[in-house]
């Protein structure tokens, strides 16, 4: 049993249609609409509001999707938009990690190892009982056949453990 009455029903199963052509259309134009290589410029509104709200990982989340949707449609972003957006991200939710791990990762990905090193040092500042950062950092730098440097990351992330 339905706890709409009829009339109502029949209205909303005619406006499915509608409902769906609206969502198709506005997923093919976000899909095809360029994306800026920086978070888009009324996130720093959205954020003070959620702030405000004790709402800052919420606010971390969107710093983020922004970051990573940027980074997907132009497959590479210069190292001090993802390292900024991490360093704020940061801000706003101490406690998380991945935007400092996968950032790394982006900026090795798109073979920027200089980028990748300084965002993996301040990640390792920030989170100073934490192994992983020294240790992909040292992989970035072995990586790219600094190996001297290389061992120096690894010692001290033993030393973390």
């Amino acid at each position: 049993m339905s706890a709409l009455p009829a009339p109502y029903r029949s209205s909303l199963r005619s406006l499915a249609p509608l409902v769906f052509a609206g969502w198709a259309v506005a997923t093919v134009a976000a899909a095809v609409t360029p994306a800026s290589v920086h978070p888009p410029a009324t996130a720093p509104g959205a954020l003070a509001v959620w702030g405000a709200l004790g709402e800052s990982p919420r606010a971390a989340t969107m710093v983020w999707w922004s970051l990573a949707r940027s980074w997907v449609r132009h497959d590479a972003l210069p190292a001090h938009v993802l390292h900024d957006g991490a360093a704020r991200i940061h801000q706003l939710d101490p406690t998380w990690r991945t935007p400092w791990v996968i950032g790394g990762l982006m900026l090795q990905t798109q073979g920027d190892r200089d980028g990748a090193v300084a965002l993996l040092q301040d990640a390792a500042e920030r989170f100073p009982n934490d192994p992983w950062f020294p240790a992909a950092a040292a992989v970035v730098l072995r990586d790219a056949g600094d190996h001297d440097e290389a061992l120096q990351w690894l010692q001290q992330s033993r030393a973390r453990r």
